[in-house]
């Protein structure tokens, strides 16, 4: 899928944590029309994976939307062993 915009409000963080030096950078490109790369976005769940900082300063900068890449995350596979084999 293609990298699209969607709105600041409708994702979900998967961390709490953010370095505020890390968003004040984001924010200073922000407001000076700076690009930066999308946030990784878990495609059925709509977690961020990748871009906290990022979704962070947009929000905090009033954002409407942020530019988003979309993965599929796959459930680890774990093989059944027996306890006889």
């Amino acid at each position: 899928m293609p990298d699209a915009p969607l709105p600041v409000a409708s994702l979900v963080p998967s961390s709490q944590y953010v370095d505020e030096s890390i968003v004040d950078h984001y924010r200073h490109m922000l407001r000076t029309g700076l690009p930066f790369k999308p946030i990784w976005l878990d495609r059925d769940a709509r977690t961020i994976l990748e871009g906290h900082h990022r979704w962070t300063a947009c929000k905090r900068e009033g954002r409407e939307t942020i530019w988003c890449r979309w993965f599929v995350v796959a459930v680890p596979f774990t093989p059944h062993v027996h306890k006889n084999d």
